[in-house]
């Protein structure tokens, strides 16, 4: 079975807050909703013993194996990358 979109609408609720509501074809009602939930912010904050100034410099990214972490700061996001 082919699932498309028929309608896509979006709602700026506030400057923080952006709905984005999906209407599914077929139409079923024996269908589950399914809610995601995602954000973006910056959670900026750098070790201790680094100088280093978020307005000014970028993030400078290390890949250790499997990760990517970053020189002296945090990546600047906490998991909500689901955007």
């Amino acid at each position: 079975m082919m699932i498309g979109f028929s309608t896509i609408k979006t709602l700026l609720v506030s400057l923080q807050l952006l709905l984005l509501l999906l209407f599914v074809l077929p139409k079923s009602p024996n269908k589950k909703t399914i809610v995601l939930q995602s954000h973006l912010d910056m959670v900026h904050q750098k070790n201790a013993n680094t100088d280093f100034d978020f307005n000014t410099q970028g993030i400078e990214m290390i890949v250790d194996g499997d990760w990517v972490k970053a020189k002296g700061t945090t990546l600047g996001a906490d998991n909500g990358i689901g955007v």
